[in-house]
């Protein structure tokens, strides 16, 4: 998933035509996963209340954004891409 998100959002720097929401939800997914990793194996930074919170409404803002173009064939496309299989090279 983090793989598929990396590229788009490569894509989305290269000048590509990327949705905004859908580059936000694939923002958001990156940083919140590497938060996610941090918090569950790095013990050398705490987490306040603050941290939490910004995470959390990151979270919000990427399902905000997801709802506002869920319907739309470059969103479906994104869902296509995360949750199938890529046929091996040949």
């Amino acid at each position: 998933m983090k793989k598929v998100c990396e590229e788009l959002k490569k894509s989305a720097s290269s000048g590509a035509a990327v949705l905004p929401e859908l580059e936000n939800v694939a923002r958001a997914f990156i940083q919140l996963q590497q938060s996610r990793h941090r918090a569950d194996y790095d013990n050398s930074q705490p987490w306040s209340r603050t941290d939490a919170l910004n995470e959390l409404t990151l979270a919000t803002e990427a399902f905000h954004s997801w709802l506002a173009i869920a319907e739309k064939d470059a969103a479906q496309d994104f869902l296509l891409q995360l949750f199938l299989p890529k046929p091996p090279r040949e």
